[in-house]
């Protein structure tokens, strides 16, 4: 019988360290989501104000276009070509830091809840292409308007932002929407290369 007792005690013994670790992890986890729950929505804050404040600059660039004599119009389309070769860079960047910062948080959770952490990665990462599709289609929506070449610009947007991310983000629909089905031609030529 005594053998019996000592045996429960050890199975007990193991029980508790068990729940002791799962304790652990539990509040582990509870730390970092308290984390994440702070962090994540500034930072998302910040990518969306960093995209919007791009779209300002955007609009702000040929503001009053219309009503420039034709012989400065050209130079109103290279001066938005070369803020794009800029502003896009920069803002890639940006988000790309953002997305660095919030990427370490989501691996901490992910080692203690893999699904969580899943499911975080997947949010960021789709908030981010969402703001940064939008800046993309304003482009290619004042680039119509100002007459911008969609070739040019094609090569802009691969050059600023990468063949990858340029591939995923900029939308063929608004390609169509904007410059037709030759452009979309034009674009996946332009990615292939």
């Amino acid at each position: 019988m005594g053998e019996d007792i000592r045996q429960t005690v050890l199975e007990l013994e193991e029980k508790v360290s068990e729940l002791k670790d799962r304790v652990e992890k539990l509040s582990n986890v509870i730390k970092l989501l308290a984390s994440a729950i702070v962090v994540v929505p500034q930072e998302l804050v910040e990518v969306s104000s960093s995209c919007r404040s791009a779209v300002n600059d955007f609009i702000d660039a040929v503001a009053g276009f219309e009503d420039i004599s034709p012989d400065l119009k050209d130079r109103y389309r290279k001066m938005f070509i070369y803020m794009l070769e800029v502003k896009l860079p920069y803002l890639k960047t940006d988000l790309e830091n953002s997305y660095s910062m919030l990427s370490n948080i989501i691996k901490s959770i992910e080692e203690v809840d893999s699904i969580v952490g899943e499911a975080l990665d997947t949010m960021v990462r789709e908030f981010i292409g969402i703001n940064l599709g939008s800046v993309v289609e304003v482009i290619l929506s004042i680039s119509r308007e100002i007459d911008i070449d969609f070739e040019e610009l094609a090569k802009t947007l691969v050059n600023s932002l990468g063949k990858d991310l340029a591939k995923n983000i900029v939308d063929i629909n608004s390609i169509k929407r904007y410059y037709g089905d030759k452009a979309v031609q034009l674009w996946r030529k332009t990615l292939e290369s």
